[in-house]
């Protein structure tokens, strides 16, 4: 069993992928219904899908991921307009081994923000492949420091043939 990628600490997900492998082949839907009565509550196998054992690895196709973030009490549209209109933000991004500074701008692929008077909902798509890979704290640091947000995972993405966006769960069955 191997996911796509891990999951930000306080991060949901509705979209999580990830390879299985079996010792004998079996139907894909045959394992949705023989998986799904063994999982725990809000944990479901919406489809599956059969690869070769020479196709790569999901983390090796995908490109992007998209995320929905609510921050409540905050209009943040003018600072989203201002973030995409900077040509660079700098920002510091901590791994285990060290902090450095990284040019976040060139990895926020999409960005949206509706205000509803109470709370902004953002739209992202984020670069996150072996090279680079955005979460959406990081970029939440440039555009509302200090607020409290809840993010949810809700896409994967590949790159297709056309070098357009795929659905990472098409790009793996080959379907790029």
């Amino acid at each position: 069993l191997a996911f796509a990628t891990a999951l930000s600490v306080g991060c949901q997900s509705l979209c999580e992928i990830m390879d299985v492998e079996l010792q004998q082949e079996v139907a894909p839907e045959r394992f949705v219904d023989d998986l799904n009565p063994c999982l725990p509550d809000g944990l479901k196998v919406r489809r599956a899908g059969l690869v070769e054992d020479s196709a790569p690895a999901l983390m090796a196709l995908m490109q992007e991921a998209r995320y929905t973030v609510c921050v409540p009490g905050v209009d943040l549209r003018a600072n989203v307009e201002a973030f995409l209109r900077a040509p660079s933000v700098l920002m510091e991004k901590r791994s285990k081994t060290k902090t450095r500074q990284v040019d976040i701008r060139q990895m926020v692929h999409a960005l949206d923000c509706a205000f509803d008077g109470e709370a902004s909902t953002l739209d992202m798509i984020l670069e996150q492949n072996n090279a680079n890979a955005l979460k959406p704290d990081l970029l939440l640091g440039a555009l509302a420091p200090g607020q409290p947000c809840r993010a949810v995972r809700t896409g994967f993405y590949a790159k297709g043939k056309d070098g357009g966006r795929v659905g990472l769960f098409e790009a793996g069955l080959g379907q790029k």
